[in-house]
Order: structure tokens, then C-alpha cells, then sequence
């Protein structure tokens, strides 16, 4: 299943609803608070951390015939110790319009300090299909340092030397404290499927990240490894990404 992760941030001193910026990304359109639909039209998860909000609600015009789609499903909190408060749209994914513009807001309940919110909106095509084989987990680390609230793009270094050939990604965790969410980068493939982030390695994930849960994510020769984009709320240095792949030839 084809799909790509998009990210909306805003720190605010403002009570209330509060409508959030995407996060700049090189494959999407975006004016302002405005982040305009891509091909891949389904939203078929959502997560969000936030800081004192009590809710959060995605707006497009194609929603206006019933209503904005309301999420009261959110981590409280920016350091992402459980996924579990992932919302899965998989077998009920919400259908946007290709190209119409779709904004997030949050609703913050306390303003003594800045309040930072992260959303993070999974759009595809709803249909999983993952290869047949043996599946195996690697290590790499992420090369480099990241900047806080923007994509940063590494480079990975695996912690073995992969056997020749050719690998199909169907899983991904992303393991550092400042970690919000991760992407992969694969070559020839133009979408850019993500995953929240984890702050430790024994925190609670959710299985649909991993395995095949979402499908396939990439691949990659092993002379061509993938990069990552990282989202960090703090500059963070050579963090930790492990991939569930399948050796395809």
C-alpha cells in the first residue's frame, strides 16, 4: 500500500482552537495553514501529541457536507512514551478530495506557558499488500543531527553489513526521547511513509507499524541504502531506526 506521513506543528499561547502549520515538505503543496491533498487521497491514521488539548479536528470542504472530522484520541505530552493513541482508519479510511486543502486544528485547555502540539495524518490508498518471505528486523543509526520542528533529512548507517540484494521495507521504529516522527526516503519510490516516534526501545508501540501492518513501506538495493526525514522537537544526534524487511531477491 502506498502511502506517506505529513506533519502539522504550532506552539501557541492562545486558549482555545488553534490552527497548525504543516511542517514544510518537498512532496506536498502548501500555502500557509493549508496542506493540499495529494494523490494518495485516504487518511488512514492519524497521531497526535500535544500539550493541555483536550481535541483536535481536521478541516476540508469536502467535510463541510456532515461536519469536521473530530479526534479526542491524543497523547498528553510531547515525548511519545506509547503509540497507542493512534487513531487507525485502515478499515475506514476518510476520503478526501484530491488537490482541496485540508487544515488541523487543536483545542488547548491552559495557556501559563507555551503549548506545543504535533499532528501527524498517514495518507494512502487503504489497500495492504506486503511480499511473501521471511521477514528479519536490522539496526541502523541516523547520521548526523536533526533540527527541532523541521523535516530533517540523514543518511543511515546499518549496524550490519546486509547480504547483496534487494530489500522491501514493511516496518519501521524510530527510538530517541525528542523523537516525533520518522520517514523513510527510498530510492525510485516517490511517496514518503512514516511512522510516530518511540522515546525508548522498551516503550509501547503499535503492531501496525511494523510487520507489514501498513503494507509496504520501500525498498532498496544494498549497494543504494535509504535515507530517513526525522522530526525532533529538540536538536537530536544520531538517533536509532530499526527496519522490518524481506529479502526479495
Amino acid at each position: 500500500m502506498p502511502f506517506t506521513l505529513v506533519a502539522f506543528y504550532r506552539s501557541t499561547s492562545t486558549l482555545g482552537w488553534n490552527t497548525l502549520t504543516p511542517i514544510h515538505d518537498p512532496i506536498m503543496r502548501i500555502e500557509g495553514t493549508r496542506l493540499y491533498v495529494p494523490e494518495l487521497n485516504k487518511l488512514i491514521g492519524v497521531f497526535i501529541a500535544a500539550e493541555y488539548t483536550s481535541e483536535a479536528r481536521i478541516r476540508a470542504p469536502s467535510l463541510l457536507s456532515v461536519a469536521p472530522f473530530y479526534i479526542n484520541r491524543l497523547l498528553s505530552g510531547i515525548t511519545i512514551t506509547n503509540q497507542l493513541h493512534y487513531v487507525d482508519l485502515l478499515a475506514n479510511p476518510k476520503a478526501f478530495v484530491p488537490t482541496e486543502p485540508l487544515e488541523v486544528d487543536a483545542y488547548v485547555t491552559d495557556v501559563t506557558a507555551a503549548r506545543n502540539i504535533y499532528a501527524l495524518l498517514l495518507l494512502g490508498d487503504a489497500k495492504v499488500e506486503k511480499p511473501a518471505g521471511e521477514v528479519w528486523t536490522i539496526k541502523a543509526t541516523a547520521t548526523g543531527t536533526t533540527t527541532a520542528n523541521v523535516w530533517t533529512n540523514l543518511p543511515l548507517t546499518f549496524a550490519e553489513t546486509l547480504p547483496a540484494g534487494k530489500y522491501v521495507i514493511i516496518g519501521m521504529k524510530a527510538v530517541h526521547s525528542n523523537m516525533i516522527a520518522a520517514r523513510l526516503v527510498s530510492p525510485k519510490w516517490p511517496h514518503r511513509p512514516g511512522v510516530p516516534g518511540i522515546s525508548a526501545v522498551t516503550d509501547i508501540e503499535n503492531n501496525i507499524f511494523r510487520f507489514g501492518g501498513l503494507g509496504v513501506f520501500g525498498d532498496f538495493e544494498h549497494t543504494t541504502p535509504p535515507t530517513v526525514d526525522l522530526l525532533t522537537k529538540a536538536a537530536t544526534t544520531n538517533p536509532i531506526i530499526y527496519f522490518d524487511v524481506v529479502k526479495v531477491a
